[in-house]
Protein backbone atom coordinates (compact mmCIF):
# COMPACT_ATOMS: atom_id res chain seq x y z
CA UNK A 1 0.00 0.00 0.00
CA UNK A 2 1.58 3.12 -0.66
CA UNK A 3 1.94 6.36 1.50
CA UNK A 4 -1.07 8.10 1.82
CA UNK A 5 -1.16 11.62 0.79
CA UNK A 6 -1.36 14.33 3.55
CA UNK A 7 -2.08 18.05 3.79
CA UNK A 8 1.27 18.30 5.54
CA UNK A 9 4.90 18.07 4.14
CA UNK A 10 6.45 14.77 5.59
CA UNK A 11 9.55 15.59 7.35
CA UNK A 12 9.71 12.29 9.35
CA UNK A 13 10.24 8.68 8.73
CA UNK A 14 7.44 6.73 8.05
CA UNK A 15 6.04 6.09 11.58
CA UNK A 16 5.76 9.98 11.31
CA UNK A 17 4.04 9.71 8.11
CA UNK A 18 1.51 6.91 9.03
CA UNK A 19 0.62 8.64 11.97
CA UNK A 20 -0.21 12.41 10.02
CA UNK A 21 -2.37 10.19 7.74
CA UNK A 22 -4.16 8.69 10.69
CA UNK A 23 -4.55 12.32 12.09
CA UNK A 24 -5.65 13.51 8.87
CA UNK A 25 -8.33 10.36 8.56
CA UNK A 26 -9.67 11.94 11.81
CA UNK A 27 -10.03 14.92 10.84
CA UNK A 28 -11.53 14.35 7.43
CA UNK A 29 -13.82 12.03 9.43
CA UNK A 30 -14.98 14.65 12.08
CA UNK A 31 -15.61 17.22 9.42
CA UNK A 32 -17.53 14.84 7.43
CA UNK A 33 -19.63 14.52 10.40
CA UNK A 34 -20.28 18.52 10.38
CA UNK A 35 -20.88 18.94 7.04
CA UNK A 36 -23.59 16.03 6.42
CA UNK A 37 -24.80 17.38 9.65
CA UNK A 38 -25.19 20.91 8.13
CA UNK A 39 -25.97 20.46 4.61
CA UNK A 40 -27.22 16.71 4.55
CA UNK A 41 -25.97 14.41 2.05
CA UNK A 42 -27.10 15.33 -0.87
CA UNK A 43 -25.83 19.29 -0.87
CA UNK A 44 -22.32 18.52 0.93
CA UNK A 45 -19.26 18.26 -1.32
CA UNK A 46 -16.18 16.87 -1.18
CA UNK A 47 -13.91 19.64 -1.86
CA UNK A 48 -16.15 21.38 1.30
CA UNK A 49 -15.08 18.67 3.64
CA UNK A 50 -11.54 18.86 2.62
CA UNK A 51 -11.32 22.40 2.90
CA UNK A 52 -13.29 21.97 6.49
CA UNK A 53 -10.32 19.37 7.12
CA UNK A 54 -7.77 21.04 5.93
CA UNK A 55 -6.28 18.61 3.48
CA UNK A 56 -6.15 17.59 -0.10
CA UNK A 57 -9.16 16.19 -1.74
CA UNK A 58 -7.25 13.42 -2.60
CA UNK A 59 -6.60 11.86 0.94
CA UNK A 60 -10.49 11.69 0.85
CA UNK A 61 -10.35 9.18 -2.21
CA UNK A 62 -7.27 7.30 -0.61
CA UNK A 63 -9.15 6.61 2.51
CA UNK A 64 -12.73 6.30 1.68
CA UNK A 65 -12.74 5.76 -2.40
CA UNK A 66 -16.20 7.91 -2.65
CA UNK A 67 -18.79 10.37 -0.74
CA UNK A 68 -20.95 7.12 -0.36
CA UNK A 69 -18.21 5.07 1.42
CA UNK A 70 -17.46 8.30 3.43
CA UNK A 71 -20.31 9.31 4.43
CA UNK A 72 -21.08 5.40 5.86
CA UNK A 73 -18.11 5.59 7.77
CA UNK A 74 -18.70 8.78 9.67
CA UNK A 75 -21.92 7.76 10.42
CA UNK A 76 -21.54 4.03 11.10
CA UNK A 77 -21.37 4.58 14.84
CA UNK A 78 -22.90 7.12 16.60
CA UNK A 79 -21.46 7.18 19.94
CA UNK A 80 -22.08 9.97 21.44
CA UNK A 81 -25.86 9.18 20.80
CA UNK A 82 -25.88 5.73 22.41
CA UNK A 83 -24.01 7.03 25.80
CA UNK A 84 -26.31 9.53 25.61
CA UNK A 85 -29.33 7.03 25.62
CA UNK A 86 -27.52 4.52 27.70
CA UNK A 87 -26.60 7.31 30.42
CA UNK A 88 -30.35 8.65 30.55
CA UNK A 89 -31.67 4.97 30.42
CA UNK A 90 -29.87 4.36 33.84
CA UNK A 91 -31.51 7.02 35.74
CA UNK A 92 -34.52 4.96 35.22
CA UNK A 93 -37.97 4.64 32.71
CA UNK A 94 -39.79 7.09 34.66
CA UNK A 95 -39.57 10.32 33.28
CA UNK A 96 -37.04 9.00 30.33
CA UNK A 97 -39.25 10.12 27.46
CA UNK A 98 -38.99 14.01 28.46
CA UNK A 99 -35.71 13.53 29.54
CA UNK A 100 -34.63 11.96 25.99
CA UNK A 101 -36.31 14.28 23.92
CA UNK A 102 -34.76 17.44 26.10
CA UNK A 103 -31.44 16.20 25.51
CA UNK A 104 -32.70 15.56 21.34
CA UNK A 105 -34.17 18.94 21.00
CA UNK A 106 -30.43 20.32 22.49
CA UNK A 107 -28.36 18.51 20.61
CA UNK A 108 -30.07 19.41 17.28
CA UNK A 109 -30.75 22.79 17.87
CA UNK A 110 -26.81 23.66 19.14
CA UNK A 111 -25.67 25.01 15.34
CA UNK A 112 -21.71 24.01 16.48
CA UNK A 113 -22.58 20.34 17.48
CA UNK A 114 -23.25 17.72 14.78
CA UNK A 115 -23.47 14.72 16.17
CA UNK A 116 -24.22 11.88 13.54
CA UNK A 117 -28.14 11.69 14.47
CA UNK A 118 -28.78 14.90 13.34
CA UNK A 119 -26.50 13.93 9.79
CA UNK A 120 -28.51 11.23 9.45
CA UNK A 121 -31.91 12.80 10.29
CA UNK A 122 -30.92 15.45 7.80
CA UNK A 123 -29.86 12.90 4.96
CA UNK A 124 -32.76 10.41 5.62
CA UNK A 125 -35.36 11.92 3.33
CA UNK A 126 -33.01 11.70 0.20
CA UNK A 127 -30.68 9.25 0.81
CA UNK A 128 -31.56 5.59 1.23
CA UNK A 129 -28.69 4.66 3.59
CA UNK A 130 -29.15 7.90 5.91
CA UNK A 131 -32.41 6.33 6.17
CA UNK A 132 -31.80 2.91 6.66
CA UNK A 133 -29.34 3.91 9.80
CA UNK A 134 -31.61 6.36 11.29
CA UNK A 135 -34.50 3.46 11.37
CA UNK A 136 -31.34 0.93 12.98
CA UNK A 137 -30.52 3.73 15.54
CA UNK A 138 -33.81 4.29 16.71
CA UNK A 139 -35.88 1.13 16.29
CA UNK A 140 -32.70 -1.41 17.01
CA UNK A 141 -30.61 0.81 19.48
CA UNK A 142 -33.24 2.57 21.23
CA UNK A 143 -35.88 0.46 20.70
CA UNK A 144 -34.07 -2.85 22.14
CA UNK A 145 -32.80 -0.67 25.16
CA UNK A 146 -36.59 0.15 25.38
CA UNK A 147 -37.97 -3.10 25.21
CA UNK A 148 -36.10 -4.68 28.01
CA UNK A 149 -37.68 -2.37 30.79
CA UNK A 150 -41.10 -2.59 29.60
CA UNK A 151 -43.99 -5.35 29.55
CA UNK A 152 -43.04 -8.06 27.42
CA UNK A 153 -46.72 -8.33 25.97
CA UNK A 154 -47.19 -4.76 24.45
CA UNK A 155 -43.21 -3.38 24.23
CA UNK A 156 -42.79 -3.99 20.41
CA UNK A 157 -46.30 -1.84 19.97
CA UNK A 158 -45.13 0.99 22.85
CA UNK A 159 -41.77 1.15 21.61
CA UNK A 160 -42.88 1.59 17.83
CA UNK A 161 -45.31 4.17 18.95
CA UNK A 162 -42.40 5.92 20.49
CA UNK A 163 -39.96 5.95 17.76
CA UNK A 164 -42.16 6.48 15.20
CA UNK A 165 -43.49 9.99 17.38
CA UNK A 166 -39.69 10.86 17.81
CA UNK A 167 -38.70 10.62 14.21
CA UNK A 168 -41.76 12.68 13.49
CA UNK A 169 -40.67 15.45 15.94
CA UNK A 170 -37.38 15.61 14.39
CA UNK A 171 -38.68 15.95 10.55
CA UNK A 172 -41.17 18.32 11.59
CA UNK A 173 -39.00 20.58 13.05
CA UNK A 174 -35.64 20.42 11.22
CA UNK A 175 -36.38 19.01 7.70
CA UNK A 176 -40.22 19.73 6.84
CA UNK A 177 -40.21 23.07 9.48
CA UNK A 178 -43.53 23.17 10.27
CA UNK A 179 -44.50 25.85 12.26
CA UNK A 180 -44.45 26.49 14.56
CA UNK A 181 -43.31 23.57 15.37
CA UNK A 182 -39.96 24.55 13.93
CA UNK A 183 -39.47 27.86 16.07
CA UNK A 184 -41.13 26.89 19.30
CA UNK A 185 -38.67 27.05 22.12
CA UNK A 186 -37.46 23.15 23.06
CA UNK A 187 -39.14 23.43 26.79
CA UNK A 188 -42.50 24.53 25.15
CA UNK A 189 -42.20 21.28 22.85
CA UNK A 190 -41.07 18.77 25.74
CA UNK A 191 -43.79 20.07 28.01
CA UNK A 192 -46.19 19.04 25.39
CA UNK A 193 -44.76 16.23 24.10
CA UNK A 194 -42.60 14.83 26.85
CA UNK A 195 -46.15 13.53 28.50
CA UNK A 196 -47.06 11.99 25.33
CA UNK A 197 -44.05 9.99 24.54
CA UNK A 198 -44.00 8.84 28.11
CA UNK A 199 -47.69 7.72 28.32
CA UNK A 200 -46.64 5.34 24.97
CA UNK A 201 -43.93 3.77 27.77
CA UNK A 202 -45.69 3.50 30.90
CA UNK A 203 -49.24 4.63 30.39
CA UNK A 204 -52.11 2.65 30.87
CA UNK A 205 -53.05 0.59 28.05
CA UNK A 206 -56.34 2.30 26.18
CA UNK A 207 -59.74 0.11 26.90
CA UNK A 208 -60.86 -1.38 23.64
Amino acid sequence: MTEPPTGDTPTSPRRGRWRTGEQSRERVLTAARACFGRDGYDRTTLRAIAARARVDPSIIHYFFGSKQQLFTAAMSTPEPALVMISTLLNQGLDGFAPRLLARFLQMWDTAENFEPLVALVRSAPTHGTAASMLQRLIHEQLGARLAERLPPEDAALRVGLFSSQLIGIAVSRYLVRTEPIASADPRTLVRWLGPVLQNYLTGPVPPP
